[in-house]
C-alpha cells in the first residue's frame, strides 16, 4: 500500500512539475495576481526601460516563478515584514543552494521589481534604496560583497554608540 501511495505522489508531483514550467513557457502565470504585475513590470521594462531580448527572458523567469509560488497572493502581500519574509523565504527555496552570484542577480531582479513598483503606486513604501549589508553566502575565500537593498528590506538595528 507504502508503494502505490509513493507513486501516485510521484506522479502527481512530475504532473504539477510539468504544468509550472510550461506555465512560465506559455505566460498563463500571468493569470494570478501577482502574475498580472509581472506582466505590466515586463512590458514596462521592454518597452520603456529598453530591456533586451535576454534580460527579459531572465527578468521574466525569476518573476515567473515568483507568481507560481505565491498564485494566491496579491502585490500588497509583500509589504513589509511579513512581505520581506515571503521572498527570503522564495529566494531560500528556490536558489538557496546556488552561488552568492546567483542570489545576488536574484535579488536584483527582485528589487527592480518592486521598485518599479513603488515608481508606479502599485505599492507604498519608500522609494530611496539604501545599504542593508545584506550579502549573499559567500564562499571561502571570496571577498564580502555588499548588495544595495530597496526599503521594503527590512533595516539592521542601529549600533550602540559609546
Amino acid at each position: 500500500m507504502e508503494a502505490v501511495r509513493v507513486t501516485v505522489a510521484r506522479a502527481e508531483l512530475a504532473a504539477a512539475a510539468r504544468i509550472l514550467r510550461e506555465a512560465v513557457k506559455d505566460k498563463s502565470y500571468r493569470s494570478t495576481p501577482l502574475g498580472l504585475e509581472v506582466g505590466r513590470y515586463c512590458r514596462w521594462k521592454r518597452n520603456e526601460w529598453g530591456a533586451t531580448t535576454e534580460t527579459m527572458r531572465d527578468y521574466e523567469a525569476i518573476l515567473a516563478k515568483l507568481a507560481l509560488d505565491h498564485a494566491d497572493l496579491e502585490l500588497s502581500d509583500f509589504a513589509p515584514p511579513i512581505g520581506t519574509e515571503r521572498l527570503r523565504e522564495f529566494i531560500d527555496n528556490r536558489w538557496g543552494d546556488k552561488t552568492a552570484r546567483t542570489r545576488a542577480k536574484v535579488i536584483s531582479v527582485l528589487r527592480d521589481f518592486f521598485a518599479w513598483a513603488v515608481r508606479e503606486g502599485r505599492l507604498v513604501g519608500n522609494r530611496l534604496f539604501r545599504s542593508s549589508g545584506l550579502a549573499g553566502g559567500r564562499q571561502h575565500g571570496e571577498p564580502s560583497r555588499r548588495v544595495t537593498q530597496p526599503a521594503w528590506w527590512p533595516h539592521r538595528p542601529a549600533r550602540e554608540t559609546a
